[in-house]
């Protein structure tokens, strides 16, 4: 089973835990093993994001998109950062963000190994 490590910045990290929940459920049901920490966005960016495999960023919370990218490259590393569309946050729907950040993961870490 692959383990995906996610970081889920949201304004206070609570409502994303839902949308986390079925995220890492939906990825049960296809063999791949997803945690998901979610926070609010100012306590995410203090983290070390290199321990993530993908960082999803709430559409509250999408202003901080460009604070997100900006770590990521005074760290050198390239994971995807994805705002997270209004409609799929609101509707709850983990599948349809699952078929978004797989083809991402995927991507990053084939970049990784050239």
């Amino acid at each position: 089973m692959e383990n995906i490590k996610v970081l889920f910045a949201c304004q206070w990290g609570m409502s994303s835990s839902l949308l986390a929940a079925k995220i890492t459920s939906k990825g049960k049901e296809r063999g791949l093993q997803i945690e998901v920490e979610c926070l609010a966005a100012e306590s995410a960016l203090a983290l070390d994001l290199s321990c993530f495999d993908l960082v999803l960023i709430g559409p509250q919370v999408r202003f901080y998109t460009k604070k997100f990218e900006e770590k990521e490259e005074e760290l050198g590393i390239n994971i995807p950062i994805i705002p997270v569309d209004g409609f799929i946050y609101a509707t709850g729907d983990g599948e349809a963000l699952l078929n978004i950040l797989l083809p991402e993961i995927e991507k990053s870490k084939g970049n990784a190994n050239q």
